[in-house]
């Protein structure tokens, strides 16, 4: 398949959307990267992603493409980064993606390939994707791989309480700017007790 190879960076895979990405690319890429996790002998990937325009459909061909290869996936949505890396512990499971672009523009759009816990493919890995990508190298399993979708947030939001325990209620003043932590960090203050005023924390339509 035909892919910009400008878009394999160091660490993470970015591009413009509808120019470098589009739904067919990103079935495309969890194609690969789901043959990539199981000739690695994972079998099983989380997905998540931020607030950008079109994370919510490159989730779902992410996870289709690792459906095809037989890949079991769990959905857990909208969130932080942190809070995805935090999920591979508390479901034991190495493998994932992240859909984001982290700080770059809002017209562009990414994706973070975990291997292991807190790890992502990197350097040789990244490029290796780009090549199986590239010469379309992978099959379809037998058995789909089966999706399905879990809330962790009240759970994420139970464990940093627990260990960053507040003795005195704060008054906080948050701005999200319309990004992912909008909807996240005003619950999670005041599941801590706090009193929160909110401001710019509705995404950006």
């Amino acid at each position: 398949m035909q892919v910009n190879p400008n878009i394999f960076r160091g660490y993470d895979l970015r591009g413009i959307a509808g120019k470098d990405l589009n739904l067919e690319i990103s079935e495309h890429l969890g194609r690969a990267y789901g043959a990539y996790l199981k000739r690695h002998g994972i079998t099983q990937a989380i997905v998540g992603r931020d607030s950008r325009r079109t994370s919510p459909e490159y989730s779902a061909a992410i996870i289709k493409g690792l459906n095809w290869t037989g890949i079991d996936t769990i959905d857990i949505g909208l969130n932080l980064v942190g809070t995805f890396y935090w999920a591979q512990y508390y479901l034991n499971i190495k493998g994932g993606v992240f859909v984001t672009a982290s700080h770059n523009p809002a017209e562009y759009n990414g994706f973070k390939f975990a291997i292991d816990f807190s790890e992502t493919l990197v350097s040789d890995g990244i490029q290796e994707l780009r090549r199986m990508v590239e010469q379309e190298d992978y099959e379809p399993n037998q058995k789909p791989g089966f999706n399905k979708t879990q809330d962790i947030r009240q759970t994420y939001f139970s464990d940093i309480i627990k260990r960053l325990p507040l003795e005195k209620k704060f008054k906080v003043v948050i701005d999200a700017s319309c990004a992912t932590a909008g909807p996240i960090a005003p619950d999670l203050l005041r599941q801590a007790g706090c009193e929160v005023i909110a401001s710019n924390c509705e995404l950006d339509p």
